[in-house]
């Protein structure tokens, strides 16, 4: 923040043979003053947006819309040293991929989830994806289950479930989240982004990808997991 001070001056003559000229001080105003500065702060939080809009196969259920999250940073007591929190709030429709499958069988382009993100962060944002709990099997209430494998899922060969951020190209296990008694795995790294400066605001989508494949003697049932995305503004 720029001051400018200004100074009013007397300007004296004397008249006669010879000028003489007196000191400015003689002529300055001489009544006391005070000044003092106040900085103007303001602070804009930083926000961000998730949404999901998971694709499934129509005939075995899933999502038919798109859910919205949003969190929104609060600030609190003393601006200068704020305290931030998250109000965090969804809308819209519970995110299901779902398929039908048959045993030796395996299916890597049905299920997918589109996740779109917006933050006003110049920085930009990281999008991680993590099991919601310390088992990333997909399991019946039966307690049979789907392993997680670091492959391409294969019927037979290869029997198991596997996600994929680079449109099928790698397919990599889901990491377990913290247990009673284990840490958890490291998150995979969906995206780290930093936005073009001009559109620090626009909706930026990836696209994660669901592959299962099942064995000869696969058990019957419906085999269920669920995972969590998590967008953070940097």
């Amino acid at each position: 923040m720029s001051k400018i001070k200004t100074l009013s001056i007397g300007l004296g003559v004397v008249a006669g043979i010879s000028a003489a000229i007196l000191p400015l001080a003689a002529y300055a105003d001489g009544e006391p003053s005070a000044s003092a500065n106040v900085d103007v702060n303001v602070r804009v939080a930083t926000v961000i947006s998730m949404a999901l809009d998971t694709h499934s196969q129509t005939a075995a259920g899933g999502s038919t819309g798109e859910l919205t999250c949003d969190s929104t940073a609060i600030v609190e007591d003393d601006p200068l040293t704020p305290e931030d929190e998250s109000n965090d709030g969804c809308s819209g429709t519970a995110q299901v991929a779902a398929i039908n499958i048959a045993p030796n069988s395996a299916d890597l382009t049905t299920m997918y989830t589109n996740v779109y993100v917006s933050t006003n962060s110049a920085a930009g944002y990281t999008l991680t994806l993590i099991d919601a709990d310390d088992d990333a099997s997909l399991k019946t209430t039966g307690n049979d289950t789907i392993a997680t494998i670091n492959t391409t899922p294969v019927a037979g060969t290869a029997p198991g479930w596997a996600v994929s951020i680079d449109g099928g190209t790698t397919w990599q296990k889901m990491p377990k989240n913290a247990g009673t008694s284990t840490p958890a795995e490291a998150a995979i790294t969906v995206k780290n982004h930093t936005p073009n400066p001009a559109a620090i605001s626009t909706r930026d989508q990836s696209t994660v990808r669901y592959g299962v494949a099942t064995a000869a003697a696969q058990p019957a049932g419906t085999y269920v997991d669920t995972i969590t995305y998590t967008a953070t503004a940097k």
